[in-house]
């Protein structure tokens, strides 16, 4: 096995031979646990688009290998379907990380009296209940139905049998695409699509149909063999904070992301050059665990002293107390977009899949009769490299400095674009029904 990435771990090619024996030996419960370790140890733990693209590469025979015993497993399948029933996948039902508060955003717009029958699967630890108070909501209030899975090989047999026998007319494998090879495996590329939360990923033999938070006015675009719909979500409304700026001698900057995303060594020499550049500016990170790698870089440049780690963190608490948000490089969120959207200022760089920059086009198409300037004010925000960055994060932070900040169209711009829970839902309806109608 060879890798285009020459930073992939080499315990990354004794974890697939390792998939192999189970797959030889019929293991498939362990083989399904092994096979979300391997996202979690070697995919995850660097946020690029190349880096992920080449590590599902190695993985995706795997996966499609045991695809085709689960389909043996389920019997022969069933062709017809019903296009008003969706069934969307996810890996876990326990927890309200981010990805599912965007599903959950986007289901509850749609209301209560929806035409179409609306399904969401997944594991969770008893395989019969649910740790996520979303989906519990969605199930309580907005007539979802959940199916709760064991992580066991039968588990996902019976699932396949159930989906046939209810005849669903789609499954959406929502976010992390792990078991995404098997579904494609057992159902065919006409009956599942992905939802993606992070890079639009060619990686999967069989995938035709995709559905994308990138890109701004619904449009479908055509990448090599997939047909990526672009419905971005909307925010939660609990997201937004009040923020005013502070008149302190100081500058606080501040990244609330996981220590994956700080780690990124242009990202943290473009900080460590801000830093340089302005010696009354401090930066606070976040994240689970005291990265050393992001300590060294600090510490590379004689910034340890101005430099602090903030742990794990609630950012609608923490973020009132800083004066500007740096976004890193490979991979922004949904912190990054509601810091804009509370006015806080915030510094983007291009590429990185930031809300700002997903809606750019349209937000300068709609506003610029009334506003000839908001293409500047966007461009000086949103970097084109790390140079660009340092030079536009310096220029931000001596406006903070000098009290002519104003986020006031940041506001206004993120509020009506970031938050707009009906237009997501009406973009993710049309492209569910564009590939319904695909078959």
């Amino acid at each position: 096995m060879t890798s285009t990435v020459d930073s992939v771990d080499l315990k990354a090619y004794d974890a697939l031979r390792f998939m192999e024996g189970l797959l030889a030996a019929k293991n498939y419960d362990q083989f399904i646990r092994a096979e979300s370790s391997f996202y979690m140890r070697f995919i995850r733990s660097t946020e690029t688009h190349q880096h992920h693209d080449a590590m599902f590469r190695l993985l995706e025979p795997l996966v499609s290998r045991y695809g085709d015993v689960v389909r043996g497993a389920s019997g022969p399948a069933v062709d017809e379907s019903n296009e008003d029933s969706v069934c969307y996948f996810l890996p876990s039902l326990d927890n309200d990380l981010a990805h599912i508060e965007l599903l959950a955003n986007i289901l509850r717009a749609g209301g209560r009296e929806r035409e179409r029958k609306i399904y969401i699967a997944g594991f969770s630890d008893g395989g019969t209940t649910v740790g996520s108070r979303n989906i519990s909501d969605l199930a309580t209030n907005y007539r979802v139905t959940v199916v709760a899975l064991k992580q066991t090989h039968q588990a996902l047999v019976e699932f396949s049998r159930w989906f046939f026998k209810n005849k669903i007319g789609l499954l959406v494998h929502y976010s992390i695409p792990t078991l995404l090879p098997v579904w494609l495996s057992v159902f065919g590329p006409d009956r599942v699509a992905w939802y993606i939360t992070k890079f639009e990923l060619e990686s999967f033999t069989l995938l035709r149909h995709g559905i994308s938070g990138v890109g701004t006015i619904y449009q479908t675009i055509q990448r090599d063999k997939v047909s990526w719909r672009r419905a971005p979500a909307a925010l939660p409304v609990n997201y937004l904070f009040n923020f005013k700026i502070s008149r302190s001698t100081s500058v606080r900057a501040v990244s609330v992301n996981r220590e994956k995303k700080l780690r990124n060594p242009k990202f943290l020499e473009s900080v460590s050059d801000i830093l340089l550049e302005n010696v009354d500016v401090e930066f606070y990170w976040t994240g689970r665990e005291r990265d050393l790698s992001i300590v060294s870089a600090f510490a590379a440049h004689g910034l340890s002293s101005r430099n602090r780690f903030l742990g794990w963190v609630n950012h609608v608490e923490l973020l009132p107390k800083y004066d500007v948000f740096l976004d890193t490089f490979g991979l922004s969120g949904m912190v990054a977009a509601s810091a804009f959207s509370s006015g806080m200022p915030v510094m983007f760089m291009r590429d990185s899949g930031s809300w700002l920059e997903s809606f750019e086009e349209e937000i300068i198409s709609e506003l610029q009769h009334t506003d000839p300037t908001i293409d500047r004010r966007i461009a000086a925000i949103l970097a084109d490299s790390p140079e660009d960055y340092v030079a536009k994060a310096s220029d931000l932070i001596c406006r903070i400095r000098c009290g002519e900040f104003d986020g006031s169209w940041q506001r206004e711009v993120g509020q009506s674009w970031f938050f707009n829970s009906l237009r997501a839902y009406e973009r993710h309806d049309r492209a569910l029904r564009e590939i319904l109608s695909a078959r």
